[in-house]
């Protein structure tokens, strides 16, 4: 029966209570608003009397939080029980729900039982109803509850127990495997280092066998007495004696080098002694990872860094080039010397911060992709990918080797030098030819043969390539680990003809017509020697080109 408990509403039902309270019967159904019952609540607090709401609907099935309406929600979200009673409309029958709001979860993962569900719920007559604890509900329905979720959480430690074990398995498991993994990595290690041990002895008796044939064909050559006669200090001088007539033979010690093919082998023979004296000092060097060749224009550093790198790796290294040239800023960022030519030769011209990146990665052992400067087109493009190898040196071939920048990113202590100089003079009637003005001898031969340039453009820009040798090259050639000095007795008599042929075609009227007569006058008492019996690997093909 309605019994007015609030102001302007009629209670549904009212049940005196074991504490003799009154307990407000509230039913809703669907169209029950979210307003009403909030409101209603609202008002049974300010009046100290308690409330429970029962459904009335004949859908007593679906709870789920997106397919039931407010007030079901609200007595499983919001009550003090946290359970929802359900009357069907022909009032026979009553459903009681109550949801489990605890998660099961293993390792992160939320574990679901086919045998249990998120929900306890249990259905009876109405008169099955009874009051306790100041709420309606089906008998025994909160002990069949515990009962039901008390199951579910031992169904819940059982799986867990299962899972554990599982892991305690597979752990074990993993730990035989990697004792079985790190053996098998021990076996192939000391297998590696037997291997590494053999290798080196069969490479060291093969280096010593290669060594003392070439110690024995020195021998031979040092031994030709008439080779000791004609050239007892091979001091790179020559001199012209004006009692010669025309002064056209060369002379040491007054004695005429008359057998030019013996004068070409003791040359080239005293070059490459020095190639091979360098590969010892380098491979004495431990832990050697970085060569740089380096040297003044036309000193030979191509030839040297090709025979170096022969006699290393015939020595057992390998050897991987690197050119200088190839870290060059693309032409439209290269300095302007005042003479409208680009200077090629400044540390301006390198991008420092690549080649600083680059050496990082070679001395560390890491793979890198190296640039490469086209010189047709002015820029740099993609070039070759260094991957470490065993026994790797890192051969650096340029003028700028020795430019104090370049140097600092080149520990010491993994890095060595070699610079290459040729520091023979001739003397003549009319002058010295200087060590500097044979090498111009050289780039002028050179630059005609390969370059198509003239006598006018070369002698133009020598002044700007002495000017950087002398600020970037000369100063610092004292800090060089090993000095090849790279002259030819011969190389005067062989380049004087071809050096004419391009000096003559200076105009007369060029500002270096005076230099160039000089040159030509002091060349003049100079015989002329074929260049036949000059070996194709010589230093000095560089210059004068193959036969």
């Amino acid at each position: 029966m309605d019994e007015k408990l609030l102001p302007h509403h009629y209670t549904h039902l009212t049940v005196k209570t074991d504490e003799n309270t009154i307990l407000a019967i509230e039913f809703g159904t669907q169209a029950s608003s979210a307003k009403k019952i909030t409101q209603l609540n609202a008002l049974y607090r300010e009046s100290n009397i308690n409330v429970q709401w029962i459904v009335i609907d004949n859908n007593h099935e679906s709870l789920n939080e997106n397919e039931t309406f407010f007030l079901k929600r609200f007595c499983l979200n919001e009550t003090h029980s946290k359970d929802v009673l359900i009357i069907d409309t022909n009032g026979e029958y009553v459903y009681q729900y109550v949801l489990d709001d605890k998660k099961y979860i293993i390792d992160g993962i939320e574990i679901r039982s086919n045998n249990y569900t998120s929900d306890f719920s249990k259905h009876a007559l109405l008169n099955q109803l009874s009051l306790k604890n100041n709420h309606i509900s089906i008998e025994n329905f909160w002990t069949e509850k515990e009962n039901y979720f008390s199951k579910k959480q031992q169904a819940f430690e059982k799986k867990k127990k299962t899972i554990d074990d599982e892991k305690g398995k597979r752990k074990i498991a993993d730990m035989q495997r990697q004792q079985k993994q790190e053996e098998e990595r021990r076996l192939l290690e000391e297998k590696k280092e037997k291997e590494r041990i053999i290798k080196e002895k069969r490479e060291k008796e093969e280096r010593r066998k290669r060594e003392e044939e070439f110690a024995r064909k020195i021998s031979l050559i040092r031994a030709e007495k008439r080779a000791k006669d004609e050239i007892k200090h091979f001091n790179n001088t020559l001199s012209v004696h004006k009692s010669v007539p025309n002064y056209h033979r060369y002379k040491r010690n007054d004695t005429p080098l008359t057998n030019v093919k013996l004068t070409i082998n003791i040359a080239e023979t005293n070059y490459k002694s020095q190639i091979i004296t360098a590969k010892e000092k380098l491979l004495l060097v431990p832990h050697l990872q970085i060569i740089t060749v380096t040297g003044p224009t036309c000193s030979g550093k191509t030839t040297t860094a090709h025979l170096l790198t022969a006699a290393l790796e015939a020595a057992g290294r390998c050897v991987f080039p690197v050119s200088f040239d190839d870290f060059f800023k693309n032409r439209a960022c290269l300095p302007i010397l005042p003479s409208g030519r680009v200077d090629y030769d400044t540390v301006a011209a390198l991008d420092m911060e690549t080649l600083a990146r680059c050496l990082d990665k070679l001395i560390a052992e890491e793979e890198i992709d190296l640039p490469l400067f086209d010189f047709h087109s002015g820029c740099r493009r993609e070039g070759v990918r260094y991957i470490p190898r065993e026994n790797d040196v890192i051969l650096l071939e340029g003028i700028q080797a020795m430019y104090p920048e370049v140097r600092a990113h080149l520990p010491h202590d993994v890095t060595r030098s070699v610079a290459i100089l040729p520091t023979m003079t001739v003397e003549t009637p009319d002058g010295m030819l200087t060590a500097r003005e044979l090498r111009l001898l050289r780039r002028l031969v050179r630059d005609a043969r390969t370059r198509n340039s003239d006598a006018e453009k070369t002698l133009t820009m020598w002044e700007d390539v002495c000017a950087n040798e002398d600020t970037n090259i000369y100063p610092y050639l004292d800090c060089a680990d090993i000095r090849i000095d790279s002259s030819m007795a011969y190389e005067v008599g062989v380049i004087r003809p071809m050096a004419e042929a391009v000096l003559s075609g200076l105009p007369r009227d060029s500002a270096h017509r005076a230099y160039a007569d000089s040159l030509l006058a002091r060349l003049s008492y100079i015989d002329i020697l074929p260049p036949d019996d000059i070996p194709d690997d010589s230093v000095f093909r560089e210059f004068i080109g193959q036969r």
